[in-house]
């Protein structure tokens, strides 16, 4: 069963992987770079708990290519991953 705290950080996982995705469509027109960003928001709408252990691999993987692609370094996007970030890391539900 999930916790308040759960639901809280599921909340907010969905807005902040929201506004990943917005700042990817508007510096690269689309959000193909996004797979594993959008499975991930699929699985946290759903509140699918066998998928949650995955969003750490999913989300990292695609924050990763962001990387490659010169999409980190502005304060806005740095800040959004920081507190993606901190949300995986503090709640061991999204982790295996």
């Amino acid at each position: 069963m999930l916790t308040e705290n759960d639901v809280q950080d599921i909340s907010r996982l969905v807005n902040l992987l929201n506004k990943v995705i917005e700042y990817v469509v508007e510096e690269e027109g689309s959000d193909l770079c996004c797979k594993g960003i959008l499975k991930s928001l699929r699985i946290l709408e759903g509140k699918q708990r066998n998928g949650f252990p995955n969003l750490y691999n999913y989300i990292m993987d695609d924050f990763r290519m962001m990387v490659e692609r010169g999409l980190y370094g502005e304060q806005r996007i740095d800040t959004i991953k920081n507190e993606v970030c901190k949300i995986i890391d503090s709640n061991s539900l999204f982790y295996k």
